[in-house]
């Protein structure tokens, strides 16, 4: 134990608590106690946890507050010091701020080699790995891999569940830099592992984790696979008591089972499944919130005013929190979430109020966002809102103007919906290029058939043709014979 504590780690855990103007309280406090603020002793800390609980309440809340001053008073632990460096660079990577939570994680595995926990160590820079990929720094995300694996490989006896979810990293590296095929080789190498681990506990763990990203692999091109592997990721994780590893892969089987027609109902019930596993966790608030604003999507998909209602109060909560931890990435996703509710909305009453906000929530989510954030994320903007005017086609009667109209309808669309393939796939998201490629022939072939009863047969002809390009593309007999049908009928 140690007799002083280091400035960092206090401010680690105002950090944590995203106490604005942390430093500042910090030292306005120990200058009214008399106390230096380089270095604070173990004896210190309750008076200090008292004076911090006081000043932070005002953002925090009684509660909150009450946990920061249980949090200060047991910094006398290294442990505790160690998970007060984890938990401000998890919520750090919250807020998209990756390099100051590489800081951290850095400072906390100069405790772990302080004190001997080398396996923590391990997982530290495994995190590290983990945001220089959202860096898009994939020579540092290397490095700090290769040293998580020097540790695991010298550890006495070797650490192989460390290299199995090292390697199991290594392939998230992989699919984040769009090499799909190096991503499936890192996963089979660390499956080959698995047989080395002794420990039953240490080899659920490996286990769930690698059968997570082989999810995250399958989520791209096969929805019904990625389901299979997020549900037996979780008998892994309940075997090992990781709730949130369970919640996430209820989150993920949400979001599989939104993406196959007529499963919305369930994908309900499994996003439900991983909010009630996150509600009570505070240091996994930020991913409680992604789970809102994806339950507000699937609700939406079924449409009905309760569920609408629901949609809505989900979307708003995630925005709290978002917005109170500072999340651009969470609050873009939130965004887009209100932008699908209004189009819902405005596709159910033809009201133009409700068309004007869906428009005005897809534009803030895609200004708020910029390009390599989160290019899925983009994508899935791009096609709610093209879907707007796919959408408020079916519903206007254009009666004057309607080659400038048609005209207008069509750049648009052809606008958004490509730029929602261009983002699906740099991500490598086949069936989503293959929704939007479909989606984009019904528009042309929309746009055809309206020129087709103006008799306006070269127009018609040319919107046929583009629908019958995209048609073929992705395989859709039906829609070919139609599109052909319409084509032979302008001859």
């Amino acid at each position: 134990m140690n007799e002083e504590i280091p400035k960092e780690v206090i401010l680690a855990v105002l950090e944590k608590y995203h106490i604005p103007g942390g430093e500042f309280i910090f030292k306005k406090q120990c200058r009214e106690l008399g106390f230096y603020t380089y270095k604070i002793k173990v004896s210190n800390l309750p008076e200090l946890a008292n004076a911090l609980k006081k000043a932070c309440e005002i953002y925090t809340g009684k509660e909150r507050a009450r946990n920061l001053w249980n949090d200060i008073r047991s910094l006398k632990d290294l442990k505790k010091q160690i998970s007060a460096f984890e938990d401000a660079g998890r919520e750090l990577h919250g807020r998209d701020e990756f390099k100051k939570a590489i800081s951290y994680y850095e400072k906390a595995i100069k405790i772990c080699e302080q004190s001997g926990d080398l396996k923590k160590a391990s997982s530290l820079y495994r995190q590290i790995a983990e945001e220089y990929a959202f860096l898009n720094d994939k020579e540092a995300a290397e490095k700090a891999l290769n040293n998580a694996f020097n540790i695991s490989n010298k550890a006495k006896p070797k650490d192989y569940c460390g290299l199995a979810l090292i390697l199991a990293k290594r392939a998230f590296l992989e699919r984040k830099m769009g090499s799909p095929e190096k991503e499936a080789e890192f996963l089979d190498e660390a499956d080959k592992i698995l047989e080395n681990i002794q420990d039953e506990n240490e080899l659920n763990l490996a286990r769930a984790e690698i059968l997570l990203q082989r999810g995250n692999r399958a989520f791209r091109s096969d929805w019904e696979e990625a389901i299979k592997f997020y549900k037996e990721s979780i008998k892994y994780f309940k075997k090992v008591g990781d709730i949130e590893g369970e919640a996430k892969a209820c989150n993920n089987i949400g979001a599989a089972y939104s993406n196959l027609p007529g499963y919305e109902t369930e994908a309900v019930k499994w996003y439900e499944k991983s909010i009630s596993l996150r509600k009570n966790i505070r240091k996994y608030e930020a991913q409680l919130a992604d789970t809102l604003a994806n339950l507000a999507l699937a609700l939406i998909s079924i449409g009905d005013n309760r569920s609408l209602k629901r949609a809505k109060d989900a979307i708003d909560e995630a925005i709290k929190i978002y917005q109170r931890k500072e999340m651009i990435r969470g609050l873009a996703n939130a965004y887009r979430a209100e932008g699908e509710l209004y189009s819902k909305k405005a596709e159910k009453t033809n009201i133009v109020q409700f068309w004007k906000s869906a428009k005005d929530s897809f534009e803030e989510a895609i200004d708020i966002l910029p390009e390599g954030k989160d290019d899925y994320l983009l994508g899935e903007t791009y096609l709610g809102y093209a879907e707007i005017y796919m959408k408020r086609a079916k519903t206007q009667k254009i009666e004057i103007d309607v080659d400038k109209k048609l005209r207008q309808y069509e750049e648009n669309f052809s606008k958004l919906f490509n730029l929602a393939i261009n983002f699906f796939e740099k991500q490598h998201a086949g069936k989503k290029v293959e929704e939007c490629e479909r989606k984009l022939g019904l528009c042309y072939l929309y746009v055809g058939k309206k020129y087709a009863e103006l008799r306006w047969q070269s127009d018609a002809n040319l919107r046929f043709e583009k629908a019958l390009r995209f048609f073929r593309k992705i395989g859709d007999e039906s829609l070919i014979k139609e599109t052909e049908a319409k084509l032979r009928s302008l001859k």
